[in-house]
């Protein structure tokens, strides 16, 4: 079995390496601004119910909303980024993916990971000779990569944004009325009889 060139290994655990730093901030910028939405809906649905029937929302639909916040909570974290890190990268997939990206590559990175990967040698003096000049090609056009440009940002943009104006709307609230927060504090996380 013939082994990875160094350089090419480096290559392909950078885009690794790069593939789960994207799926951390994608994954916990989603889970944070679902956590959220889910605070102003169970705030505007506290609010209307006092609203409409100057009473305090059941304790039964607090606590009930509660543990689907943290269910939900559990599962995002568990999809958008634990089945995802967890995932393997098969160094021939992240070779297709940059072979996918930068067309100039012409298959040579991915006949030199599967070569480095294949159990046979090349029958014939030849076929090494150029199977050898193909994995030098592509060493030396490996180092002229920009590997981040690999990522379609636009999905984390706008998760993080979303979550960084959600949080900034929270944070708002808290600064300039300090009694709602207590009082949906009271309410679903204290889960307090009487709040209002």
């Amino acid at each position: 079995m013939s082994a990875m060139r160094p350089e090419l290994n480096s290559l392909l655990e950078s885009l690794r390496a790069k593939i789960r730093s994207y799926v951390l901030i994608e994954g916990s910028a989603i889970v944070l601004a679902s956590l959220g939405v889910l605070f102003w809906l169970s705030f505007g649905i506290d609010h209307a119910w006092f609203w409409m029937s100057s009473l305090e929302l059941p304790a039964w639909f607090r606590a009930g909303f509660d543990v689907i916040v943290v269910a939900a909570m559990v599962f995002l974290l568990m999809t958008w980024v634990g089945l995802r890190m967890a995932r393997g990268f098969r160094a021939r997939a992240l070779a297709l993916v940059l072979e996918k990206r930068f067309p100039e590559l012409n298959d040579r990175l991915i006949t030199a990971v599967e070569f480095a990967e294949s159990r046979e040698n090349p029958e014939s003096e030849l076929g090494g000779a150029m199977l050898n000049r193909t994995v030098e090609d592509v060493v030396h056009a490996a180092q002229k990569l920009d590997v981040p440009s690999v990522f379609d940002r636009g999905p984390m943009r706008k998760a993080v944004t979303s979550a960084a104006v959600l949080a900034a709307s929270i944070v708002g609230l808290a600064v300039a009325n300090q009694q709602a927060l207590a009082t949906w504090r009271d309410s679903f996380l204290s889960l307090h009889d009487e709040y209002w």
